[in-house]
């Protein structure tokens, strides 16, 4: 029996170290590969998290992105003081552009085709609901001067979701910034990289066929949606709001570029953006132009799927380049 115990011991160390080892080595692959580093909670509430100041970010996943975020853990190539942003730049992981080299996001391109100081707050995860939960304090504590960025990859938006954000009890994000998840994600990234890797499996594995059967020209949504934009409208303040909306790519057998949005969910938010003096910019017709053009479509890189995954370094060029125009005031 006591023989049985030795060789179970010495198993399950031999395992264990093998275990071990297998993370230290996965840990070093992912730091030089995919390591996004780790979130802090905002406890300003400019966003629902950041990430650690002056964090180094390497991304070869999905796309070709290496950075370090600014003092304020931020994807900008440098953390401005408050009193000199003149446009703050909201949005989801598109914004964020991990995806991409530091200045060739939305907003160093901004920062270098126009005479405004624009700061991007965007973050993974945060979509137009969570820009909208949170734009009263980013309004508030960051202090821009002349108006807002907000990025929207969808113009069908959820009633529930509308409504929670409304009446303030739309969740945030859940963040690990403190005790043996925060040390775990850290200094073993890997064990972070197989875990978002498991969620993704996950989800894929449980999503169903969706049917878009919302009415958006119902009065019911019409309604949700206008006091919805109307509550960003009212956060804020005497500042120049703006929407980009830019939809996802699809192109059918042949290679033509397909309009993919839902036309009634288009025309809902065309109407409720300006109903409340809202600037809603469409990047439809740029990106199909872009595509026809030059053949370069706006969303997709050389390691992934064909227009599949976030924006690439074209499509944050010219978004910047036609939020330039919408800023200076040019019209084709």
């Amino acid at each position: 029996e006591t023989q049985v115990h030795r060789i179970i011991m010495k198993h399950t160390v031999i395992v264990l170290t093998a275990g071990i080892i297998s993370l230290c080595l996965l840990s070093f692959f992912v730091f030089l590969y995919c390591d996004s580093g780790v979130h802090i909670s905002d406890a300003l509430g400019v966003t629902d998290y950041h990430y650690e100041p002056n964090q180094r970010a390497v991304n070869y996943q999905e796309g070709f992105g290496y950075f370090r975020m600014d003092e304020n853990g931020y994807n900008n190539q440098k953390a401005y003081s408050i009193g000199d942003i003149d446009y703050l730049l909201l949005g989801s992981s598109h914004v964020e552009a991990a995806n991409v080299n530091g200045n060739e996001n939305i907003g160093a391109v901004l920062n270098t085709i126009t005479d405004y100081i624009t700061y991007n707050i965007g973050v993974s995860g945060h979509t137009i609901y969570h820009v909208a939960d949170n734009l009263h304090n980013a309004v508030q504590v960051l202090q821009p001067s002349v108006g807002l960025i907000i990025e929207t990859d969808t113009v069908k938006l959820d009633e529930k979701n509308m409504e929670m954000v409304c009446i303030n009890t739309f969740p945030d994000i859940k963040v690990y910034d403190n005790g043996l998840l925060y040390y775990i994600q850290k200094y073993c990234p890997s064990i972070k990289f197989l875990f978002n890797k498991m969620e993704l499996w996950k989800d894929a594995a449980s999503r169903v066929a969706f049917s878009d059967v919302m009415d958006y020209s119902s009065v019911s949504y019409q309604e949700s949606l206008n006091a919805f934009l109307s509550k960003i409208r009212s956060d804020a303040g005497d500042l120049d709001v703006i929407i980009f909306y830019h939809p996802k790519t699809a192109i059918d057998r042949e290679g033509n570029y397909i309009d993919s949005t839902n036309p009634d969910a288009r025309a809902a938010f065309i109407t409720a953006c300006e109903a409340n003096n809202i600037t809603f910019l469409d990047m439809t017709e740029s990106f199909e132009s872009l595509y026809n053009e030059q053949h370069i479509l706006a969303h997709g890189f050389a390691n992934t799927a064909v227009g599949y995954g976030h924006l690439n370094k074209y499509g944050h060029a010219i978004i910047a380049e036609e939020l330039a125009k919408v800023i200076q005031g040019v019209e084709e």
